[in-house]
């Protein structure tokens, strides 16, 4: 109750200072700065981990909201307070495979061989490259953030003289982005995890091989001709 001459604002503002001084309310140091609480940060961790376990077990179509709140330890009404929809749940997991994608494209992220670390994700779990494949096509090159940052990647690479004569780095960087493509369809060939595995590290070796010293061998004499590519026109 509020007495005579108090203002109302002021028993609620000493009744979380109570609280505060109790520890029931958090610091503004245990604060995010887009306001989520360090344990709620944890939580949508655990949520997004448990995603990727359930897809690799059951498949992209199978996974609910609810099953991943069971695995993950956490409430129904507290997975859908972090993701309003399924989808938002799925969208969250590529995002965080967005972000070792492009730990590897930045070169801040050591991994015993980044040619063929795509395809080995494909080889763990394919669903999870599958789920990233579409949002590439979904978003486009324009908006992909993977793509985005490989054009930096190669602009820099043209700019510093490491491309070949004739190569496009904004081109380069699209053709390069679709190797997830190439790597998801390169692993569907195995029939057991060793075996998908064992064609990640060709598909590796071979990529490599062709980015840093092409595909075809011009000076073969096998070659009856090789033609040269015409001149394009390009209007910016």
């Amino acid at each position: 109750m509020t007495r005579v001459g108090e203002k109302k604002g002021t028993s609620k503002a000493a009744g979380k200072a109570k609280a505060v001084k109790a520890g029931k309310v958090q610091s503004e140091a245990e604060i995010k700065p887009n306001g989520k609480t360090a344990r709620s940060v944890k939580t949508r961790k655990r949520l997004v981990e448990a995603t990727i376990k359930l897809v690799a077990e059951v498949g992209v179509d199978a996974v609910s909201v609810s099953e991943v709140a069971r695995r993950a330890g956490v409430t129904r009404p507290g997975a859908y307070y972090h993701f309003k929809s399924r989808d938002e749940l799925m969208a969250a997991v590529a995002d965080e495979l967005d972000e070792q994608l492009l730990k590897i494209v930045e070169g801040s992220m050591d991994v015993e061989d980044v040619y063929s670390f795509p395809a080995d994700i494909a080889a763990e779990d394919q669903d999870l490259i599958r789920l990233r494949i579409l949002k590439m096509l979904e978003h486009g090159s324009v908006a992909d953030v993977l793509i985005t940052q490989r054009k930096k990647v190669f602009r820099a690479n043209a700019r510093k003289g490491r491309l070949q004569a004739g190569v496009d780095p904004e081109i380069a960087a699209i053709i390069a982005s679709t190797s997830l493509v190439a790597a998801y369809l390169a692993v569907s060939e195995g029939k057991t995890k060793s075996q998908r595995h064992q064609l990640a590290k060709r598909f590796g070796k071979t990529y490599h091989h062709m980015l840093f010293y092409g595909v075809l061998d011009p000076k073969s004499t096998a070659w009856p001709d090789v033609p040269d590519y015409p001149e394009l026109d390009v209007k910016d």
